[in-house]
């Protein structure tokens, strides 16, 4: 019998699946102080965004030779200090493959927000105003979406984007070819010619700021720009910057470098679409993690 964290909000029905192995459960949202005590009596963590993994938990960990492997519930990975985690030779999964539908129809849809202005739209009706010309809007079909970043996510968002009779281009650095029909592009390229820039790609100090007041300077004047991606990728004033300008015609976001938001120029600004970080939150997503998540504590336990 092995004992199981369990600090994501995994739905039951798995949690039940993983107990009837004969593994003791612990399913309770911790703090940094009960975390740092949890990793010397556990075989395995199942841990959701919120549950931040340090060079210190992994230290204690490594240190009591119990901790066998974590599965981090959820695709980004940004709370967990992978680059040390590897150095101590400490086993992470994700679970990505579960939210990627989830993402990429957001993305679609927040695409068709902020083009026809619905964010907006929204909140001034409540308020008593009827001002049809002032939400004068624009049809995504026949324009081009760059997708920066070409992973599972961005090639589901390019399925999607051509049955809308969209033109997608992408950049990914670590991919020069044609992949599933789609073009590549240079960077510059790409942030050229997108009538919408969605991106797409890992955090941590290699992409931190990679977008940022240079990559804005070249993109098209009046582009609608989403990040859907991971935490610090791009530098929020840059972008707000960009807004002011007219550069960026409306953003909508889901990750910022601050969660919770208190940056009071992204929270009123009437051109920014804002979700709290739930791209991912589905029904239908947080089933298909619950399965993968019971795959590898089945393998690995």
């Amino acid at each position: 019998m092995a004992r199981v964290l369990i600090t994501s909000d995994l739905d039951q029905k798995y949690i039940h699946q993983i107990e009837a192995q004969g593994h003791e459960i612990i399913n309770k949202k911790v703090d940094e102080n009960e975390l740092l005590e949890y990793v010397k009596e556990v075989d395995c963590m199942v841990i959701g965004y919120d549950t931040q993994i340090t060079k210190e938990v992994i230290d204690v960990a490594v240190a009591a030779k119990k901790l066998k492997f974590i599965v981090r519930a959820g695709a980004i990975l940004d709370n967990i200090d992978m680059e040390y985690a590897k150095s101590k030779r400490l086993r992470v999964y994700s679970t990505p493959s579960g939210t990627t539908n989830a993402v990429a129809e957001m993305v679609i849809g927040q695409m068709i927000t902020i083009s026809r202005n619905i964010h907006m739209t929204n909140i001034n009706m409540r308020k008593g105003e009827w001002d049809r010309e002032k939400y004068f809007g624009t049809e995504i079909s026949r324009k081009t979406l760059g997708l920066v970043g070409f992973g599972r996510i961005s090639r589901a968002i390019a399925e999607k984007a051509k049955s809308l009779s969209m033109r997608v281009i992408y950049y990914d650095k670590y991919s020069k070819t044609e992949l599933y029909g789609f073009e590549p592009v240079t960077m510059d390229k790409l942030l050229k010619e997108s009538d919408y820039i969605s991106v797409h790609i890992p955090g941590g100090k290699e992409n931190y700021h990679v977008i940022n007041k240079e990559t804005f300077d070249l993109m098209k004047d009046g582009v609608y720009f989403i990040n859907y991606s991971n935490c610090g990728v791009v530098d929020d004033e840059a972008l707000l910057d960009a807004i002011d300008s007219g550069k960026v015609r409306a953003a909508a976001l889901d990750v910022f470098e601050e969660e919770p938001v208190k940056n009071e120029r992204i929270l009123n600004n009437p051109k920014i679409s804002l979700t709290p970080h739930i791209g991912s939150l589905t029904a239908e997503a947080n089933l298909r993690i619950g399965q993968d998540v019971v795959k590898y504590v089945t393998e690995n336990l």
